[in-house]
């Protein structure tokens, strides 16, 4: 009885409480909003610069606070969603380094894509390079799936040169009893190898064990990976075997754009003449287009924008390509779930009649690329002597490492294609671009920044500058 009393908070103590609820709050708020914007495939990227600075304003607040916040954070990690999650581990591992968030690593449920994702951006955040190592070889010995996807996830962020670790790791998934249950493990370590790999010179580790993928029936996204991987290796047998599966699957088409070999363009026109395609190969091909920036694709492009299931990518490789910046503001209707009805408005529903007034039907605006052909026709009838056929462009400039620097900077570059941007110059120029979609805006500018500024030094000395 006598220890209870002496356990009692103080008033400061429930102050400090009070104070920290409310810090909580904001932050899991806008770590949540934050995260909630990468499922929505409208967002610009340089949108989450305003949540970012908010979110480090109220952890700062709660990193200068006393060893009071310390016991706060063990106290109430998992009182939430996933933002309390990260807040915690975030704090703790700023304010004392990996020994303090160890008791929470027993208890996050890792196999949680969300708490997984919440632990990799905190620490990525909070700790030092030293404890992250640490970290990742604490994780490796665990060998759990989701340990190990997390320990690869740093492991390629970090560039901690661990290829051994991850070959290790993805042949342990390869030949498991149920390799497809690994997807998303196999997807970081493929990508955490393409990150480790000396890009100058072909790598010398044996990787044929890897294309035991392309048999397994993995997805799409894990063969991106691995192809990927293999290009940054300099191991072309993945392009050969990507070909000979080209009119069966999707997987091998964007990989074959990120190559940008000129010659390799001849392999698509199969699949656009070919009925069978499906909707998966065309979409993927109307995009490979746009990466590989050929202007005598330009006709195509426009005439796949007279069909809506198409009319999408082919105006984002148009506007890739081209970089004629035809935007227009569309408003986009909620979609209606006849669930959520009532019985009056779920009656017109069902004869087609409209709910709502007109102009006043629940959606949103956005601003996307314009997706009516003649206009783009038109466009193109005036601009067409500005490119040369057998060259290839992004926003309007002949590919080089700079204008895809420039691509990977510009505010309307979608989020994907800027994953590609990066493999690109990883691929055809040799440059790392050391960012992800956990890095925070402010630091992917500072990094593209230096990296531009690292190319043109080095081009400057190539050309005896």
């Amino acid at each position: 009885m006598n220890n209870l009393i002496l356990m009692k908070p103080s008033p400061e103590d429930r102050l400090s409480n009070e104070v920290y609820d409310d810090l909580f709050i904001e932050v899991s708020w806008l770590y949540e909003q934050r995260q909630g914007i990468f499922k929505d495939p409208t967002y610009q990227w340089i949108d989450l610069q305003s949540f970012e600075s908010r979110l480090m304003f109220f952890l700062d607040a709660l990193i200068l606070r006393n060893h009071t916040v310390d016991a706060y954070c063990q106290e109430h990690a998992f009182d939430g969603d996933t933002g309390n999650v990260f807040t915690a581990v975030y704090v703790l591992a700023k304010r004392n380094g990996l020994s303090a968030i160890q008791p929470l690593i027993n208890e996050i449920d890792f196999d949680d894509p969300a708490f997984r994702n919440a632990f990799i951006d905190a620490v990525t955040l909070a700790l030092s390079h030293d404890d992250k190592k640490t970290l990742v070889t604490q994780f490796f010995a665990d060998n759990t799936p989701a340990k190990l996807e997390i320990a690869a996830k740093l492991s390629g962020d970090n560039r901690f040169n661990q290829i051994d670790l991850l070959l290790q790791t993805l042949k342990q998934a390869i030949e498991s009893d149920n390799p497809t249950d690994y997807e998303s493990l196999l997807q970081s370590a493929l990508t955490a190898l393409g990150q480790q790999l000396p890009l100058s010179v072909p790598a010398k580790q044996d990787f044929t064990c890897l294309y035991a993928l392309i048999e397994q029936g993995h997805s799409d996204a894990t063969l991106y990976c691995l192809s990927i991987a293999m290009l940054k290796a300099r191991q072309d047998d993945i392009i050969r075997q990507g070909v000979a599966h080209m009119e069966q699957q999707a997987w091998p088409i964007l990989p074959l754009a990120v190559h940008g070999k000129v010659g390799i363009k001849h392999f698509y026109a199969p699949l656009l003449t070919n009925k069978h395609s499906s909707p998966e190969q065309i979409n993927d091909l109307l995009l490979a287009l746009g990466l590989l920036g050929l202007p005598e694709d330009i006709p195509t492009l426009i005439q796949y924008l007279e069909h809506p299931e198409f009319a999408e990518n082919a105006a984002t490789a148009l506007q890739l390509m081209t970089g004629a910046d035809l935007y227009e503001d569309v408003f986009v209707p909620e979609e209606i779930d006849p669930a959520d009805l009532f019985p009056d408005e779920l009656e017109k529903y069902e004869r087609g009649e409209p709910l709502y007034p007109e102009g006043e039907e629940p959606g949103e605006t956005i601003n996307q690329v314009v997706r009516d052909s003649a206009t783009w026709q038109q466009w193109y009838s005036e601009h067409k002597p500005s490119f040369s056929a057998g060259q290839r462009y992004r926003y309007g400039q002949v590919i080089t490492a700079p204008v895809l620097l420039n691509a990977l900077k510009a505010e309307k570059t979608p989020h994907r294609i800027r994953a590609f941007i990066v493999d690109e110059l990883a691929i055809q120029f040799d440059t790392d671009v050391k960012i992800n979609q956990n890095v925070f805006v402010d630091a992917q500018v500072q990094t593209i920044e230096q990296t531009i500024k690292t190319t043109e030094e080095r081009n400057n000395r190539n050309s005896g500058i």
